[in-house]
């Protein structure tokens, strides 16, 4: 900057030097070229401002670079951290799919972590693992965390995992569940009777939420479960959809092949209605041959097509004995009722779905009846 007007002052002749005003000129006698001093003033400005600009990138690109660095080490060091923890440590989507493990993880079931991602978490935890997690974690408005315990060897019950259950969350929305598993057979007596403890009270608990033919949720647990999603759907203005189903043809069944038979076709319509929906969603025996689904957040037409699906599932499945009977064999009819549309009420609704069900069956059964 210096040097630049040195060599412009150095140019420009003595008489020339000195303007009245800033309107003047400046007669540079090299070439005769009349310069306003105001350009001169002007052009050193902009060499001043360029030069500040520069020095600040340079500052901001360091800083930068420095954040980058520190977030990069500290990345690291978290992964080392967890990497190095004796507590297995999980990620899974909101849809169960594992998406990361550390090694104690791993460790925990004896593979290696490529043989674990991508698997439902339910493979390996088992008995309806991921489905009592959605359903505790979904229990809250407000993101929250829960323990239960599950059982490695169901035989001996000699091995039990504490599992610490919670959500990851970007801006106060969950986006992923997180977990930690401490393997807690080993260790004190007292250690060993806590674990038992525990591990009793999730399996009454458990117990007293289920049906024992199906393994569905019961009756129970649905009426609670009802009330706290019609209580959401209220709070935040949106849908449920309830699916009431029935097994066309099941006395006949149960009457010509016995109690077991029909105990078998149960469950098998059961495996039908839970792989038919997605994991967040309620699956329960309402009572006798009757099953009812509470589609959570999903409008009339989404229902409409989901119960369609169960119904050709089911359909089309080759029940035992069944070629045996007078009639093609078994099938259901589902009514479809939604929240608010068809009733604002848990009993409003329920009727709805039953007498649409109910239609079905005397149009025919094997079919979908909408409220």
């Amino acid at each position: 900057m210096e040097l630049l007007l040195i060599l412009l002052i150095d140019s420009i002749a003595p008489d020339t030097l000195f303007a009245e005003s800033p309107g003047d000129t400046l007669s540079l006698t090299p070439t005769n070229v009349v310069v306003p001093i105001s350009w001169l003033i002007a052009v050193g400005i902009v060499l001043i401002a360029a030069i500040a600009l520069a020095v600040t990138a340079r500052r901001s690109k360091r800083i930068a670079e420095k954040i980058a660095s520190r977030l990069c080490e500290s990345e690291i060091q978290y992964c080392r951290l967890v990497e190095s923890m004796s507590d297995g440590v999980f990620v899974t989507g909101l849809d169960g799919v594992v998406t990361y493990v550390n090694k104690a993880f791993c460790k925990c079931f004896d593979s290696m972590p490529q043989d674990i991602i991508g698997n439902q978490l339910e493979c390996l935890l088992g008995n309806k693992s991921f489905q009592q997690i959605a359903a505790a974690l979904d229990d809250k408005v407000e993101p929250a965390r829960t323990t239960f315990v599950v059982t490695l060897n169901p035989a001996s019950k000699s091995e039990h995992l504490e599992v610490d259950l919670g959500f990851i969350c970007r801006n106060n929305i969950p986006i992923a569940i997180r977990g930690v598993v401490r393997n807690i057979s080993a260790g004190t007596a007292l250690e060993k009777e806590l674990a038992k403890a525990r591990y009793l009270y999730q399996e009454a608990k458990q117990m007293a939420a289920t049906d024992s033919v199906t393994g569905l949720y019961n009756h129970r647990y649905l009426q609670e479960r009802f009330n706290e999603e019609l209580k959401k759907a209220r709070q935040y203005g949106g849908a449920l959809s309830v699916l009431m189903i029935d097994i066309d043809g099941f006395k006949d069944y149960n009457d010509a092949f016995g109690h077991l038979a029909g105990d078998d076709a149960l469950r098998i319509v059961s495996k039908l209605l839970i792989t038919s929906v997605r994991s967040t969603d309620v699956v329960a025996r309402y009572g006798g041959e009757e099953f009812v689904i509470l589609l959570l957040e999903a409008e009339k037409v989404p229902a409409t097509k989901v119960a369609e699906n169960i119904r050709a599932r089911i359909d089309a499945h080759s029940f035992p004995h069944q070629t045996q009977l007078p009639t093609s064999g078994l099938t259901v009819s589902i009514g479809v009722a939604t929240y608010p549309t068809d009733g604002k009420t848990k009993k409003d609704l329920l009727y709805a779905a039953d007498m649409a069900c109910y239609q079905g069956k005397r149009e025919g059964k094997n079919r979908v009846v909408k409220a």
